[in-house]
C-alpha cells in the first residue's frame, strides 16, 4: 500500500469516527457536536431571549471549540508529524469520558468533549489525494461530491483519483459510522460510544506506521 493510499484510508477511518460522534451527539444530547453553526445561532437567540444559563453554556462551547482549533494549528506548526496521533488520543479521551456521563445531565455540557475532540480532528484529518475534505461534517463534502459527478459527466475530470471518489468515500465512511452508532445506541445506550475505541485504535496503528515511515 502506497503512502498516499494509506493516508486516504486513515482519512476515511477518521470520517467513520466522526460519524460515530455525530450520531451520538444528536441522539443522546439532541445537538450536533461537531460544528458551530447551530451553537452560534443558539448563542444569539439565547442572549436575545434572556436565557443566560444556556447562553453561558454555549459560550463555553464556542471558547472550547476555538481553543481546540488554535491548539491544533499550533501543534501542527511545531510537531506536524505527531499531530494525527495526538488527535486520536484526544478522541480516545473524549470517548472514555462520554461513556460515563449521565443521561440526564445538561445536554450542552454533555457534549463538551465532542466539541473539543471534533474541532481538533477537523484541523488534523484534512482530506486525501490533495482534496480538502472534512472528516467531522458533510455539507461541503456533499457539494464537492455532486460537483465531481458533474465534472465527470461533462468530461472535465482529469485527476488520477477523482473528486467524486474522495468525497463520495468520505461521505460513505461518515454515514457508515452514523449507522453503526445508531444500532449500538439501541442496544447499549450511552456506553455504546465506547465502540469508538475500535476505529480509533485502528487509525492510531496506521498513524504510527505513517510516522515511522516518515522518520
Amino acid at each position: 500500500m502506497s503512502a498516499e493510499h494509506r493516508e486516504a484510508v486513515l482519512h476515511y477511518t477518521a470520517a467513520f469516527i466522526g460519524g460515530l460522534f455525530g450520531l451520538y451527539a444528536i441522539i443522546c444530547r439532541l445537538t450536533f457536536g461537531s460544528a458551530q453553526t447551530m451553537n452560534m445561532i443558539s448563542l444569539i437567540s439565547d442572549l436575545l431571549g434572556n436565557d443566560i444559563e444556556d447562553f453561558l453554556y454555549r459560550l463555553g462551547v464556542l471558547i472550547l471549540y476555538s481553543a481546540s482549533i488554535v491548539l491544533a494549528i499550533a501543534i501542527g506548526e511545531r510537531r506536524p508529524r505527531q499531530l494525527k496521533l495526538i488527535s486520536l488520543s484526544i478522541d480516545a479521551a473524549a470517548t472514555l469520558m462520554l461513556g460515563f456521563f449521565p443521561e440526564d445531565m445538561n445536554h450542552i455540557l454533555g457534549l463538551y468533549p465532542i466539541f473539543f475532540a471534533m474541532a481538533f480532528q477537523w484541523c488534523t484529518f484534512k482530506g486525501a489525494y490533495g482534496f480538502v475534505c472534512s472528516s467531522v461534517f458533510s455539507t461541503n463534502n456533499l457539494r464537492q461530491f455532486l460537483a465531481g459527478i458533474v465534472s465527470i459527466v461533462e468530461g472535465k475530470e482529469s485527476a488520477r483519483v477523482s473528486r467524486m471518489h474522495v468525497f463520495g468515500l468520505t461521505l460513505l465512511s461518515f454515514h457508515l459510522g452514523v449507522a453503526v452508532q445508531f444500532l449500538l445506541w439501541q442496544r447499549f445506550g450511552i456506553p455504546s460510544i465506547w465502540f469508538a475505541f475500535v476505529p480509533i485504535a485502528a487509525a492510531a496503528v496506521m498513524a504510527a506506521v505513517e510516522l515511522r515511515d516518515r522518520c
